[in-house]
Order: C-alpha cells, then sequence, then structure tokens
C-alpha cells in the first residue's frame, strides 16, 4: 500500500525590527482618546509558513539569499485611533432641561469610534506554469510602475515576461505591495443606569 508523505521545515535568518508607541488622554469634557502607532520590517528569505499568507516561495534552494526580501506578512505601518465621547445631555450634564423623563431619556449616551489605518501587504508575483519546476518568479523587461493605478491597471504587465525554460526569473521577491487599509468605525451607545454603579449598555454599530 502507498503512503502519502510530506515534509516541512524552516532555515534561512530572520530578522524583525519594531517601534511601539502610544498615547492616551482623557478630558473633563467626557471626551477619552488613545492612539497607538507600530513601525515595523519583517525579512526573511522566503518561507513564510509553508501554510501561510506567501507559502514557500524560493525558487532556487541552492541561492536562498537571492529570495531575502521583506516577508509577506509585513506591514509597515499599523495607525489605530480609539476614542469614547459622553455626551453633554441629561442629568448632572451641561446641557440638561430638569424635567426627569426628558433627561432620561436624552441623557447617558456615548460616541465611541476607532479608525484602523495600516500598509498593504507584499505580493509576489509569480508566472503561470512552472517552466523551472520550481514556483517560478518571471523576469523584469520594463518598469511596471503606473501612475495614477486603478483595478483594472495596478501595474504595468507588460513589464514582465516568462523566463527561457529552465531559468530562473531575475524578478525579486514581494516587489509589489497590495494597497493599504482605510477603515472607520463608530457606535452610539445608550448607557441605562439601573442600580447603584450598574449600567446596560445597547450598542448600534456602523462602519
Amino acid at each position: 500500500m502507498n503512503v502519502g508523505s510530506s515534509f516541512d521545515r524552516s532555515w534561512g535568518p530572520t530578522s524583525y525590527h519594531g517601534l511601539q508607541t502610544s498615547l492616551e488622554r482623557r478630558w473633563s469634557s467626557g471626551l477619552a482618546l488613545t492612539v497607538a502607532y507600530t513601525w515595523s520590517k519583517a525579512i526573511d528569505p522566503g518561507s513564510s509558513g509553508f501554510f501561510g499568507v506567501e507559502g514557500n516561495s524560493i525558487q532556487n534552494p541552492y541561492d536562498m539569499r537571492a529570495d531575502r526580501s521583506v516577508s509577506s506578512y509585513n506591514v509597515p505601518h499599523n495607525l489605530v485611533l480609539s476614542w469614547v465621547y459622553d455626551l453633554p445631555f441629561g442629568k448632572n450634564k451641561a446641557l440638561r432641561t430638569g424635567n426627569k423623563a426628558v433627561d432620561y431619556v436624552i441623557g447617558n449616551w456615548q460616541i465611541n469610534g476607532l479608525a484602523d489605518i495600516r500598509s498593504g501587504q507584499p505580493v509576489n508575483l509569480t508566472i503561470a506554469g512552472d517552466t523551472g519546476n520550481n514556483g517560478m518568479r518571471p523576469n523584469v523587461i520594463g518598469d511596471w510602475r503606473v501612475e495614477n493605478s486603478s483595478p483594472a491597471r495596478w501595474f504595468a504587465k507588460e513589464a514582465f515576461a516568462a523566463p527561457a525554460a529552465f531559468t530562473f526569473g531575475n524578478a525579486g521577491r514581494n516587489v509589489l505591495r497590495a494597497d493599504g487599509v482605510h477603515r472607520l468605525g463608530y457606535v452610539r451607545v445608550p448607557e441605562l443606569p439601573l442600580q447603584g454603579a450598574l449600567h446596560v449598555s445597547v450598542a448600534r454599530r456602523r462602519v
């Protein structure tokens, strides 16, 4: 009976450098702000996880330095902002009516927000087919950068060509990078006071 087999291994030097910083500020007006930023750079020879975002993309296992580049999970910039604002309406707030029922309805509201802004991940180009029987990258024959890129023309495809049979392409690993992520969301949260310090929050989220 034939038994299928597979193997996976990690090899080659990798490096990661990063800078993390954060800022928190609270104001007596009911506003609280948190800002967190990370700059990082990860480099490896191509084994960014055999079953991960890239797989093992090494063209030539006898020349691993030729595949040394930024890791496929490398995200150079990551900025996250979050804020909480207690709206100044209702009982014991700056804007109140003096009517218990009305102040209960308009009071105890928060607006919570989150912004996520980060770089896109690297993209590793490969050619259709496998002229070298090893997961090939193309040859670079021109400038692949384009002005005012769009989904229909993100890069110049004519700048790449298939290498000759049984040769390795000269394109570097992860030469392209996907568009970054820009997300903004907020939640309106009414906090309903129950007894003592107990509150019930009901969230409605928009992105």
